[in-house]
């Protein structure tokens, strides 16, 4: 005999059930129609809700994935920004379609969303994004998708580099080939071991070093040979990179040459190994870089005491010139205004003198984004 189910027990059967309300998809499209009519403060606050939430009922997913396409640009950021946070799939097609956005924040966001997310499907509209200008300067996230974005890398890593007497690539695909690079160098698949070991015999330095980078990050035995070739690179940079990821790999066996590069009469050398030492903070070299401080070459001299500096927290005196006080300047407004928390810049390209000037390019367009704080 069948029984009756009362409205009481159903009730109950619906509270056991898994949310399956209205009120997740109230909280998304709720949300954005506040976020249009707020003020400016609130604004801000509901926007942050937007892109810190985590939709975990399909419905909520399936509203923020609806949702995107506002013409709002700062909406279409925090819509992103919660469907990364979940990493849905089916948000991929309509994120790719941003990375033809008119809006530069959108179209970057995109570009990290997709990496982040890693549906193979967004691999050849990254790699179109390659050429775009806003992400010069970092690795491009396309590095995420690891083995499977070699073959772009590589391919992109050839199309753009020019050689140059001097062995670079020319000022006009500079930036790209390095942001290129240094994708490279943020390779962490094993299963990218056999693409990235003839990428050390590269003709372009920046290329090979950053393939030395991921290799030595991955503790690939095999590279060591290849990567200690860099170390009589004709390009006094890759040198002195090659000794510094040698160096955070094995101290013990390269600290000698690390000592050697110290001594070396080009300023260039024993200036960026000094910057090595400090990001490194080789105690071993402390004798060898307080020795640099009365160097002939002022800007090898600026950069042994920033080194001692990093590694003993104390301020070392030095003969200073016009050029090295600038530099100093400089320095510590980047530190300032970034409260360490800026776009990373290597030392080694701060320290020079037309490094300088793309140092303050950046802390421009981070005033322009309303990134930085006077």
């Amino acid at each position: 005999m069948r029984k009756n189910i009362g409205a009481t027990s159903i009730a109950l059967l619906f509270l056991a059930l898994p949310a399956l309300s209205a009120t997740p998809v109230l909280q998304t499209e709720a949300l954005v129609k506040k976020i249009k009519t707020a003020d400016k403060a609130q604004k801000r606050q509901l926007l942050r809700e937007l892109s810190e939430h985590r939709a975990d009922t399909e419905q909520d997913k399936r509203a923020l994935i609806d949702a995107l396409g506002d013409a709002d640009p700062e909406i279409e950021i925090a819509l992103i920004g919660s469907l990364t946070r979940i990493k849905e799939r089916r948000a991929v097609p309509k994120i790719i379609a941003d990375l033809r956005h008119k809006n530069y924040d959108v179209k970057g966001m995109a570009i990290d969303a997709l990496a982040e997310i890693g549906d193979e499907a967004a691999l050849a509209p990254l790699e179109d994004t390659l050429d775009e200008q806003f992400h010069f300067g970092r690795p491009h996230p396309i590095y995420k998708f690891g083995a499977k974005a070699m073959p772009v890398l590589i391919r992109q890593a050839n199309k753009s580099y020019v050689k140059q007497p001097s062995g670079r690539s020319d000022s006009l695909k500079q930036s790209k080939h390095r942001s290129v690079a240094r994708a490279i160098g943020e390779i962490r698949d094993p299963q990218a071991k056999g693409q990235l070991l003839p990428l050390l015999k590269h003709e372009s330095p920046d290329i090979r070093i950053n393939a030395a980078k991921a290799l030595v990050a991955m503790k690939i035995p095999e590279a060591e040979p290849g990567v200690e070739l860099l170390l009589s690179d004709a390009d006094p940079e890759i040198k002195t990179q090659a000794i510094a990821v040698l160096l955070s790999a094995n101290k013990e066996k390269y600290l000698k040459r690390a000592k050697e590069f110290l001594a070396d009469p080009n300023p260039v050398i024993k200036g960026q190994t000094a910057d090595a030492m400090g990001k490194l903070k080789v105690r071993e070299v402390i004798p060898d870089l307080e020795g640099l401080l009365t160097d002939r070459s002022d800007i090898t001299r600026y950069r042994a005491a920033n080194a001692l500096h990093s590694i003993t927290g104390k301020t070392y005196e030095y003969a200073q010139t016009r050029r090295t006080k600038r530099l100093q300047r400089s320095a510590e407004e980047w530190e300032r205004l970034t409260q360490g928390k800026g776009p990373r810049i290597d030392n080694a390209e701060e320290q020079s003198v037309e490094s300088e000037a793309e140092k303050r390019e950046a802390l421009e367009k981070l005033r322009q984004h309303g990134l930085l704080k006077e």
